[in-house]
């Protein structure tokens, strides 16, 4: 059985995982730009990855109108956390379906 995209947020599988890096990890400041550079590639596939299983579990990846819904639950919600952007999602979904 597949998990839902609540299972993985509850799971913390669309978390980054790696230690946001500071100077103290990194007193080299070109070093430091890398690792705060591997850090945001990595927020980005997981938030990339949260959209696309999002999309896929209401049907809807292929709609013309889907990325339109998700940058509005994503701006509602994101500052809360996926659990908000997904429930908003859940809500303006109905609108294009």
């Amino acid at each position: 059985m597949t998990m839902s995209v609540h299972e993985h947020i509850r799971n913390g599988n669309y978390s980054n995982q790696m230690t946001f890096p500071t100077l103290r990890d990194f007193p080299d400041s070109e070093a430091l730009k890398e690792a705060r550079k591997a850090y945001a590639t990595e927020t980005r596939r997981l938030e990339a990855q949260f959209k696309t299983d999002l999309l896929a579990e209401y049907g809807v990846t292929d709609h013309p109108k889907a990325d339109r819904c998700y940058s509005l639950a994503w701006e509602h919600g994101h500052a809360a956390g996926l659990a908000e952007v997904a429930g908003y999602f859940d809500e303006f979904v109905e609108l294009i379906k």
